[in-house]
């Protein structure tokens, strides 16, 4: 039986955790190590509140993070594949300063 439980939003101390772990410095991390953590972070989230199929994943990405949407994007495409987010649509905005925030995810209950 599925039923949607609507938009999740992870709680404050997760988001300025997520803010500070994927700040950006310039040539440090790649978009494919930045996009695995984030996939790691919204999946274990998820997986703690009963979560099993992930939709959606809203993110914030700072202007001056050094990473392009392009490349996110498909990075993401690729490394969702073996997770619950592997039908999830990405949705990034842009924001001042150089960090990538997780805002929120959305997910089905299996």
């Amino acid at each position: 039986d599925k039923h949607n439980i609507g938009m999740h939003r992870l709680p404050k101390f997760a988001l300025l955790i997520a803010r500070h772990e994927w700040h950006i410095i310039e040539g440090a991390m790649h978009e494919w190590h930045i996009t695995e953590r984030l996939l790691d972070q919204v999946c274990a989230q998820a997986r703690e509140n009963q979560i099993n199929k992930i939709t959606k994943i809203q993110v914030d990405l700072g202007k001056d993070s050094h990473i392009t949407e392009e490349s996110l994007r498909f990075c993401f495409q690729l490394l969702r594949e073996k997770t619950i987010a592997k039908e999830a649509v990405l949705e990034i905005n842009s924001s001042p300063g150089d960090a990538l925030t997780l805002v929120s995810f959305e997910g089905d209950q299996l």
